[in-house]
């Protein structure tokens, strides 16, 4: 267990480079970050200043700072200093119209630690507690693993302990996972199987729906109609299946006409309108790509929006006029304007983008570079690349803490989870790496 945790700090710490530039962003010229303890813990009252300069500050209660007024285009030397702790200096260069962000910590001083002194022991209490279900699919291993259950498994993980506390063994290879109201998980595997778990009841199998043969690419719940959605390209032809949460029930599947020029396309990510009355779907394949916009009170295709080639992940802003589409092969992202479905821009990214979440509290766009192991985070207010944040192997599906504080990011190939602090976007951690895992979908309750 101590071996197991030693291991845990020792991969937090070598992907939280303290001190770095965590970000760039908005269009003043500015300083900001927080400053904590070898805990992690917020420090308040840290005096701030700018050597050379006449600018003293000091951090808030929760170890916040921000400097602004400073003329751009030069390098200033940052100090920090509290009682009873190490002063640290930091080098920055501030870049016209950018803001600086850092995240510092602060070491006791020698004489605090003495023979008697006592280190504190963190609180977990300071964090809130989330569950991350992963979905362990274990398809890159069937030859290596020894112990099917600790390949093939629903994990849950504790965010606090940053590690797997309990497993589901999943009889065939999950890949999607979708929470709908009432903490109802729904899992999908390489069966076409969708299967309903009650988190709230140990995890009771609440029904099963078995779908013909084909493949399931997305799984979306609906709050707006307490409704669940899938993508897919089963027996019954391309469309979306729609299943009723409670009775865990297909309700209908509605097929997607294509045209001829459309017949070759394959369906990928979907995602729903801010009001939950439209639905989009990705369609595409290596040559073209199409975002279906589909009236869920009539059941029909009201637009199609010309896309990338390979189409994959599709997001709508908060406000439903803009819709953000990544291109896997051109490695870029569409900004379409949803009122006249003309597109604004292409954004570069990093390389084979594909699923792709937006953060409801901050408004930024997280990409997920599959190639280049790395989220692009954009601000979707300026259109720009604030961070490129390097995660693990193969990044295959985010999700948000409910209130929007983090993101979580499964690594297919690295076995683990990255935690991202989704307001300061920074590296918060990573989880224990799984054996042979492969994770797949997430979900966050």
């Amino acid at each position: 267990m101590i071996r197991n945790l030693v291991f845990s700090l020792l991969i937090f710490l070598l992907f939280l480079p303290l001190g770095c530039a965590l970000s760039e962003r908005g269009p003043i010229e500015s300083i900001g970050g927080v400053v904590v303890d070898s805990y992690k813990r917020p420090l308040g009252g840290v005096s701030v200043r700018i050597i050379g300069e006449s600018i003293l500050t000091e951090t808030k209660e929760d170890g916040s700072f921000f400097i602004t007024g400073l003329p751009p285009g030069r390098e200033y030397t940052i100090e920090f200093s509290l009682a009873g702790y190490k002063s640290r200096e930091e080098k920055i260069y501030l870049h016209e119209g950018r803001e600086v962000s850092l995240l510092i910590e602060l070491t006791p001083t020698q004489t605090a630690v003495s023979s008697t002194f006592q280190a504190p022991t963190p609180t977990p209490s300071l964090e809130r507690e989330y569950l991350i279900f992963v979905a362990n699919s274990g398809s890159k291993t069937e030859t290596e693993a020894s112990v099917e259950a600790s390949v093939r498994n629903i994990m849950i993980i504790s965010f606090k302990a940053r590690k797997g506390i309990n497993y589901i063994p999943w009889p065939q290879s999950p890949t999607w996972l979708e929470l709908a109201e009432g903490g109802i998980l729904f899992v999908v595997d390489k069966t076409n199987t969708i299967t309903a778990l009650d988190t709230n009841n140990g995890y009771k199998k609440l029904g099963e729906i078995r779908l013909s043969q084909g493949t399931i690419t997305d799984l979306k719940f609906n709050p707006a109609n307490q409704k669940l959605y899938f993508a897919g390209a089963i027996q019954d032809g391309l469309g979306i299946g729609v299943i009723d949460v409670k009775s865990v029930s297909l309700i209908k599947f509605i097929p997607i006409l294509l045209s001829e020029e459309e017949a070759t396309l394959s369906p990928a990510c979907i995602s729903f309108s801010p009001k939950g009355e439209l639905l989009f779907l990705v369609l595409s394949n290596y040559e073209k790509g199409f975002v279906k916009v589909i009236n869920l009170d009539t059941e029909s295709v009201i637009a199609s929006i010309t896309a990338g080639r390979f189409a994959y992940g599709v997001v709508p802003s908060l406000e439903g006029d803009r819709l953000f589409i990544t291109n896997f092969i051109d490695n870029n992202l569409f900004t379409v304007n949803f009122s006249n479905l003309q597109l604004i821009s292409q954004i570069p990214t990093g390389i084979n983008p594909a699923r792709l979440g937006l953060c409801p509290t901050t408004e930024d766009l997280y990409v997920l570079n599959t190639k280049s192991n790395t989220v692009s985070i954009i601000n979707t207010l300026t259109g720009k690349i604030v961070m490129n944040l390097q995660v693990g192997k193969h990044p295959a599906d985010i999700k948000f803490s409910p209130d929007g504080l983090y993101a979580f990011i499964s690594n297919n190939e690295s076995d683990n989870v990255t935690i991202i602090n989704t307001t300061y976007r920074i590296i918060y951690g990573i989880t224990e790496p799984f054996i042979y895992g492969a994770p797949m979908g997430l979900a966050v309750k």
